[in-house]
Parts: structure tokens; C-alpha cells; sequence
């Protein structure tokens, strides 16, 4: 019993200062999200201008009476397979980021712990 009462509030400080000395380089990994996302999002919307004009111009290049041209551009027009990965690791930072903000919300909730909660 004895032993509990010293063994519990030292787990508890440990943990306590794993989480805040973790929560420094949080900044610095929020950051490095959003510049990727940033970067991904420019890519993204030069992929997507270069796609519409190329779309446009198929489309404008197709006579409707050869409907086997028709039918074998779409698929080409609608398939890009780049831009769907860049969207999915923009979602995962985005995620990721919430996730960082969320914890650094929680830093001053486990300062206060380690400082005062003796």
C-alpha cells in the first residue's frame, strides 16, 4: 500500500513530462504539414488546369459521329490516378494536423498537471 503511494504519482509525472517534452517540436510538425499540404494543393491545381485543357481540347477534337473515339477518350479524361494520391496524403496531413492541434491544446492542460498538481 505503501509502495502505491509513491509507485502511482511518479507513473503519472512520468507521463506527464513525456507528453510535454513531446509537445515541443509540435509547431514545427504542424508546420511541415501545411507547407506539404501547400505544395500539394498548388500541384493539384496546376494538374487540374493542365487536365481541363486538355479535356476541352478531346472534346473539342471529337465528332460525334465516331463513337469509338468517344468511348475510348473518356476513360483517359477521367482517370488520374496522381491527383487522387495527392488528394488522399492531403486529407492524411490534414488529419494529421487536427490531431497535432488537438495535442497541443492538451499541453497546458499537462503543464498545469506537472506544475501544480502535486
Amino acid at each position: 500500500v505503501v509502495i502505491s503511494i509513491f509507485v502511482i504519482p511518479l507513473i503519472i509525472q512520468v507521463f506527464l513530462i513525456t507528453s510535454v517534452i513531446r509537445g515541443l517540436s509540435l509547431d514545427s510538425k504542424i508546420e511541415l504539414y501545411q507547407s506539404q499540404n501547400t505544395d500539394i494543393e498548388s500541384k493539384i491545381q496546376a494538374t487540374v488546369v493542365s487536365y481541363l485543357t486538355h479535356e476541352k481540347q478531346t472534346y473539342k477534337d471529337l465528332k460525334p459521329d465516331n463513337a469509338i473515339a468517344v468511348a475510348s477518350a473518356y476513360p483517359e479524361l477521367h482517370s488520374n490516378e496522381l491527383v487522387k494520391k495527392q488528394i488522399e496524403v492531403y486529407e492524411d496531413n490534414n488529419k494529421k494536423i487536427m490531431s497535432l492541434k488537438e495535442e497541443k491544446l492538451n499541453q497546458s492542460v499537462y503543464k498545469w498537471w506537472l506544475y501544480f498538481g502535486r
